[in-house]
C-alpha cells in the first residue's frame, strides 16, 4: 500500500506523534536517510502538480497510439504529470524540440500554451506551478538523462527571491540532505528571467 506523505500526516495526527507537519516531513526524511532508501521505498508517493505541453508526444501504454500535445487545442494541449513516478517511467516520449522552458508561473504557462508559443518557437514547456515538485524534476531528468541528454534546459521566472529559490531547486535540488533530491538536480539549467 502507498500514501501521500500529507495522508500519512493525517492518518497519524491523532496519536500526537508529530507535533505539526513540518516535524512529521523531518522525520519521513530522517527515516529515509537512515535507512539509505527513497521515500518511494518507504511506500509514500507525492502529489503532483506539474504540467506540460509543447512539442512532445506520449505514448500511455506500450502498445497504445502516440498523443501529440502540439496538435491538439490549447484546452485539450497540457498534459498533467500526476504523482506516481512508476507512470512516469513507463511513459513513452518523444520530443520534437530542443528546447525545454521551465516556467514558474500557472498563468505564464497556460498563456503560452494559449498563444501556442511552441508554434513560433517549437519547445516542450514544464510549469510544477511554484517549488517544483518531486514528479516534475523526475520527469525533467528522465528526459535529460534517458532521452535527450542534449536538450537545452531554460528557466523563466520572476526577477525576486522566490523565483530565484525555485530556480536553484531545479538547477541543485532542495535544500534538504536528501541524496535523491539532489540526484534529480539539472545542472545545465539556464536562468532567462523575466
Amino acid at each position: 500500500r502507498t500514501s501521500t506523505e500529507r495522508e500519512l500526516y493525517y492518518q497519524l495526527e491523532p496519536t500526537g506523534y508529530f507535533k505539526n507537519a513540518a516535524t512529521h516531513a523531518k522525520s519521513v526524511q530522517g527515516l529515509g536517510e537512515f535507512l539509505q532508501c527513497s521515500r518511494e521505498s518507504l511506500g509514500l508517493t507525492c502529489t503532483g502538480k506539474g504540467m506540460v505541453a509543447g512539442c512532445v508526444q506520449f505514448q500511455y501504454t506500450p502498445d497504445g497510439p502516440w498523443v501529440d500535445l502540439s496538435e491538439l487545442p490549447p484546452a485539450e494541449a497540457v498534459k498533467y504529470l500526476g504523482g506516481d513516478r512508476d507512470r512516469i517511467r513507463r511513459l513513452g516520449l518523444k520530443l520534437m524540440a530542443r528546447d525545454v522552458f521551465l516556467i514558474e508561473k500557472d498563468a505564464v504557462f497556460q498563456g503560452m500554451v494559449n498563444d501556442r508559443f511552441f508554434d513560433i518557437w517549437p519547445c516542450t514547456l514544464i510549469c510544477a506551478k511554484g517549488f517544483p515538485d518531486f514528479v516534475s524534476r523526475f520527469f525533467l531528468k528522465k528526459l535529460l538523462q534517458d532521452e535527450y541528454p542534449d536538450l537545452r534546459v531554460q528557466f523563466i521566472g520572476d526577477h525576486n527571491p522566490s523565483a530565484k529559490l525555485m530556480f536553484m531547486m531545479w538547477k541543485f535540488g532542495s535544500f534538504s540532505s536528501n541524496t535523491e533530491s539532489h540526484m534529480l538536480a539539472v545542472h545545465e539549467l539556464r536562468l532567462l528571467g523575466a
